[in-house]
């Protein structure tokens, strides 16, 4: 799937915030990744941070699979405001959603057709 073609918007919640300040792109292994600076968890404190992505009105790929995840923990940087000291991340341990785009255009002419029934 081509997600750099097809990608609109990218948000990040980090609990029940919006994350300001963010930066994404696709790279050349066709990976989404997702840069922010401005998040502050307190010590001793666990944060659920939720990515949504939406793609544009021509999307077409449909019968795809797609699956966003952080396959390292080291792929996931965490720096401790006071010292500078790199944090530990915990990835979670059950497997990660996958979404299949289910679809397709539904095209109409000028030829009179007195029904037309089609699922989406």
């Amino acid at each position: 799937m081509d997600v750099e073609k097809f990608l609109d918007k990218v948000t990040v919640m980090a609990g029940s915030e919006k994350v300001d300040g963010l930066k994404y792109n696709v790279n050349k292994s066709k990976e989404l990744v997702i840069s922010f600076d401005d998040v502050e968890v307190a010590a001793k404190k666990n944060v659920t941070f939720v990515v949504s992505v939406s793609f544009t009105d021509d999307f077409d790929d449909y019968g795809r699979w797609i699956q966003y995840a952080i396959e390292k923990e080291s792929n996931f940087n965490a720096v401790e405001k006071k010292t500078g000291a790199r944090l530990t991340v915990k990835l979670p341990t059950t497997a990660w959603v996958a979404h299949q785009f289910n679809g397709s255009k539904i095209r109409l002419t000028n030829v009179k057709t007195p029904n037309v029934e089609a699922a989406a």
